[in-house]
Formats: C-alpha cells, structure tokens, sequence
C-alpha cells in the first residue's frame, strides 16, 4: 500500500504557460526527493498551461470554468492527500530548501498553524515595479520578525497545517479575485486562536505589479478590505498585512490634501493649507526615499520619483477606502429596503 505524502503542494494557475514551468522546478525536486505530491490546478486555462504541468508529471486538476484564485485554491485542497498543505502561485520562483524549511518550521513549532515566505526578488522588466519591491523590502526590514503572529495568511507562498485549513472553510470565494481571501483566512484563524507567521529571511522570487497596476489593485483590495476592517475594529498588526502609522498618516494627509482643494474652490483662502499638508507628507516619506537612495537596485533616479509616485498610491488607496465605505452603506440600505419590502 502506497503511504501518503506528509505534504501536498498546490499551485492555481490561469494562463500561465510562460512561467508554469519554472515554477514547478524545485515542487519537482520534492516530489522527487522526498515523495511530496504537487497538483496545478488548471482555472479553465486556454493557453495549455494544464497540459505543460500534465507532461511535467504533476497531478493536474481541471476546471470547467473560470472561478478565480481562491476557487482553485479550494479545488486543490480537497484533491491533496498530505497533512500540510503549501500553496504556491504560478508566477513565483522559490528554492526547494524553502519549501522544506516551512515544512520544518512547521514539523518544530506545534503552536504555529500556518508559516509563509516573503517576497524578495523582482522578476519585472517594467521600471516602475521596482518602486513596490522597493517598498515590499523596505517594510519588511522594518516591520516583519519572525516571532510576530500575522492576520494574514501568505498565500503566494505558504504552509498551513490541513486540519486547521479544513476548520476554517478554506479560502473565501466571495472577494471577487482581488486577491483579499487571504485577509478573510487569516482573520478567521487570528479569531480561532492560531498563530500564523512570516520568516522574513526566506524569500522566493516573484513578478512585481507596476505602477498602473498597483494603483488599480490598491482601489480593489482597500474597497474589499474595508468591511474587514470595520468587522475587527483596528488594522492589521504585522505586514504582510500591516499598515504602518506612517501609512495611515500619510493617507489622512492625501485626504486633507484633496478636501482643502475642494474647499479652496469655494473659499480661496483655505488653499494656504496645500503646500503644508504636502510638505508634511514629504517629510513623513524620507526615511523611505533615503532607503531607495541607498539600496543597491535602487539609486538616485529611482528616489527622484519616490515621492510623487508614493503619493499618488496613497491617494489610490484614499479612493479605494472611501469607494469601499460607499460600497458598504449602499449595500447596508438595499438590504434594509429589502427587508422593510
């Protein structure tokens, strides 16, 4: 009788015949060396990324339709058979020996349910991706140590234990694919009690969004977040999922920047307040810009746009938070109309 994995890694991919390969590259040498079983999920992918991971030896999970990262995710939890369970994205790079030291991390610590890498390097030719690997690096030196409990499950690439996975329901499928069940996840397990953390020296490498691409993300995930937000009460504790006070400082001065300005339109004399609240956010960034000034894929050129680019982010997410309020009381009277109906 053949023995069952001690750990199923599975890998939710959507058109990602270009980087599929790669990726399954050290899940492979597990599968290999230590009889780890690997499944793609194939989320109704019509470039033949299904058929790439099949030849490659993996088990290949296909679905009929599109039903988004966390549906898959799902889908190839209930196929795997190991008691741990490692989720990979499909355009991720990482080392086997990662993979292995979140088994082991897991193996030597009974109180931590779920354990996760962080993201190191960039694999982006787009310019302006380096301003958010910049950023994900600068937050991490500052923020992540490896003892802290995180609200938030790392689901680009993570461990967690099966039967905490199973207790939980598995990811949310109802964030509409911006990428916010990871959030939902790791509320649940915070509430449940279960301790959930990063290991900031272990890194895998991934593909940065851009500048365009991180402020349209940015309105999607702050709108989604918010009923979460609202739901607990206070922010979250550590990055992967913290806001810094910095953060949430310069945020409120992007706010006052954009209500003086509308203000101003009506009374001239409050425009007086633009450059303050501008100058004040400058100062707030500068430990940030001298990260970038310093870092060695950083430079001068890049710190030159640090600031304007960092603010316009910081006024994507004052949209996305006051879309997702929005959001939120129109829901809450539709449901009230219905219920009075």
């Amino acid at each position: 009788m053949t023995a069952l994995p001690e750990v199923s890694i599975i890998i939710p991919a959507h058109n990602e015949v270009r980087r599929i390969s790669q990726c399954l590259e050290a899940p492979l040498h597990c599968m290999a060396e230590r009889g780890w079983e690997v499944i793609v999920v194939d989320d109704a992918c019509t470039d033949g990324t299904g058929d790439v991971a099949g030849a490659l030896g993996v088990k290949v999970i296909a679905l009929s339709k599109n039903r988004g990262v966390a549906a898959a995710r799902n889908a190839g939890a209930q196929a795997a058979s190991g008691g741990i369970l490692i989720f990979l994205d499909a355009d991720i790079i990482v080392l086997k020996e990662t993979l292995y030291t979140l088994f082991d991390y897991l193996q030597t610590h009974d109180q931590v349910c779920s354990v996760g890498a962080c993201p190191g390097k960039n694999l982006n030719k787009v310019w302006s991706s380096w301003f958010l690997y910049l950023l994900c690096q600068w937050y991490i030196k500052c923020y992540v140590r490896a003892d802290e409990n995180v609200s938030c499950f790392p689901s680009e690439c993570g461990a967690v234990r099966r039967t905490v996975f199973e207790e939980m329901g598995g990811f949310p499928e109802t964030h509409g694919g911006v990428g916010m069940e990871e959030y939902s996840l790791g509320h649940s397990m915070e509430r449940c009690g279960h301790h959930n953390v990063l290991l900031p020296d272990i890194q895998y490498c991934t593909y940065y969004n851009s500048v365009s691409q991180r402020c349209i993300e940015l309105v999607a995930r702050t709108a989604r977040w918010v009923p979460l937000f609202l739901r607990r009460r206070r922010f979250e504790p550590v990055v992967g999922s913290k806001i810094p006070v910095s953060e949430i400082f310069s945020c409120f001065l992007v706010l006052m920047c954009l209500l003086f300005l509308f203000a101003g339109i009506f009374f001239h004399p409050l425009w007086w307040a633009e450059p303050m609240f501008l100058s004040v956010h400058f100062f707030v960034q500068i430990p940030w810009l001298y990260y970038i000034l310093r870092h060695g894929d950083g430079g001068i050129y890049l710190a030159f746009w640090g600031w304007p680019i960092t603010f316009i982010t910081h006024l994507f997410t004052v949209l996305g938070f006051a879309w997702g309020v929005v959001r939120l009381l129109w829901r809450r009277d539709v449901r009230r109309r219905e219920k009075a109906v």
